[in-house]
């Protein structure tokens, strides 16, 4: 049976990323020239995802994809090396068009031949100046003269040493032919003398160590702008920026250093409807056990309802947004035992992340039932209601706001919902004092181990 993920790689999206990849599609399979295009968006705000997905349905229509993780390169320290091993690990996947590849790039000479059989029929991005670097370099104009030195300097030349310096000039001869190599590399990808394009995808750039980020842009500009190869950077633009900055300091007004690399640049965008309903959709997994009540008000449904109403609100960014979700499970998880107020948690996990608690009136009525709130009712204090509705004793606030409450404080004081309103304060009032300070504690409790 054919993966679904394959067939409709947008068959789980929350963010409704679908329309935009057709529209990012259209863009990108337009280029026959080298070209560099970054799709910009925040930290955790689903370029990892959307690239996976983008990438498949890039596949599915017949294009070449090669998706890369620059984190997972960063400790190569040559961005060429990682480009052309990326290259490598996408023509190892396929026999014929490697050995193909291989051939071609015998009229390029014997350096040609070796430095290709490495990364041609070889997976890893070191491949390119790995074993054999001897014979390789053995063709280096004047090495015979290095390697003298290299004997008669004795312990002058550490092992350590050699090394480095013969992996630099290894890498250096190796770069001399790149060009002629990725047009092999490519007519091999593709199946096409002209016009055969090939995707590079490259993700997590904005989380390398500055100085490879920086190397591999350059890199991407410098070494492979060549016709047939576009790149696609998923990148936090803002945090770019600030690391060049660093390194190079400001640029002229209205100037960005990425401008120097990046032909096109799009953003990612998300509605807030989209997060909204993302969210909604995950937090309908939470496991409540034991609801605070029978209500509908304190099933899974309602604290669902809520998270993806609150979302957008929060500010939080996607991958936040299932950090919080992620403590309310862990909340319901470890305290299954005992009756919760699903919707109530929600609300307390977004006021932790910084929500303003003056939205209770609107997104959930009872969380204005604090500690407070049950000193005014125990003395007997009039309550002021928000919407112009003029004065309410708090037993008419219950009954409007918070009718869901009403009757389990009533259960509590073992009357019928006919007790007297003096009654009814005093039992609402003990009510108050522990109903949102029992959630908060629990969700205090998550906090303390919880390592995120």
């Amino acid at each position: 049976m054919k993966d679904q993920s394959v067939a409709d790689p947008w068959k789980q999206d929350l963010l409704d990323f679908r329309g935009i990849s057709k529209t990012f599609s259209n863009l990108v399979t337009s280029f026959d020239e080298g070209q560099v295009v970054s799709i910009e968006a925040g930290f955790g705000r689903g370029k990892t995802f959307f690239r996976e997905g983008w990438a498949q349905e890039l596949r599915n229509a017949g294009e070449v994809v090669i998706e890369l993780d620059a984190q997972k390169s960063d400790h190569s320290g040559d961005p060429v090396v990682t480009f052309v091993g990326a290259l490598a690990a996408q023509l190892k996947k396929e026999e014929t068009k490697a050995q193909k590849a291989l051939l071609a790039l015998t009229k390029y000479g014997r350096m040609g031949v070796r430095a290709g059989a490495r990364f041609v029929l070889r997976e890893g991005a070191d491949e390119l100046i790995g074993e054999g670097q001897q014979a390789l370099l053995a063709e280096v104009e004047g090495w015979d003269a290095f390697e003298d030195a290299i004997e008669k300097g004795g312990d002058a030349f550490t092992k350590a040493a050699g090394a480095v310096i013969v992996k630099q000039l290894a890498t250096e001869k190796a770069r001399e032919g790149i060009p002629k190599q990725l047009e092999v590399l490519r007519q091999a990808l593709t199946g096409k003398e002209q016009g055969g394009r090939v995707i590079i995808l490259i993700d997590e750039l904005d989380r390398c160590h500055p100085d490879y980020a920086l190397a591999l842009l350059e890199a991407m500009k410098l070494v492979f702008d060549e016709p047939g190869f576009v790149f696609v950077l998923m990148v936090n633009a803002d945090y770019l920026e600030r690391i060049a900055e660093h390194r190079f300091g400001k640029m002229e007004k209205g100037e960005r250093y990425l401008d120097k690399f990046v032909d096109m640049r799009l953003a990612l965008p998300m509605t807030d409807a989209a997060l909204s309903t993302a969210v909604e959709h995950l937090a309908m997994d939470l496991p409540l056990a034991i609801p605070f009540g029978d209500h509908e008000e304190f099933a899974v449904a309602k604290a669902a309802r809520l998270a993806g109403e609150l979302a957008p609100m929060s500010g939080l960014s996607p991958r936040q947004l299932k950090r919080v979700l992620l403590r309310i499970k862990m909340a319901l998880l470890c305290y299954k035992d005992e009756p919760i107020d699903c919707a109530l948690m929600v609300w307390l996990a977004f006021c932790d992340q910084g929500l303003n608690p003056n939205f209770a009136v609107t997104a959930l009525p009872r969380a204005e039932l604090s500690p407070h709130f049950g000193d005014l009712i125990v003395s007997g204090a009039m309550m002021m209601r928000s919407d112009g509705g003029g004065t309410a004793n708090p037993r008419q606030i219950m009954n409007q706001s918070c009718r869901e409450l009403h009757r389990i404080i009533e259960r509590l004081a073992e009357h019928d919902s006919k007790i007297a309103d003096e009654e009814f304060y005093v039992h609402c009032g003990t009510f108050c004092s522990s109903y949102i300070p029992r959630h908060q504690a629990m969700l205090d409790a998550i906090h303390q181990i919880d390592a995120n």
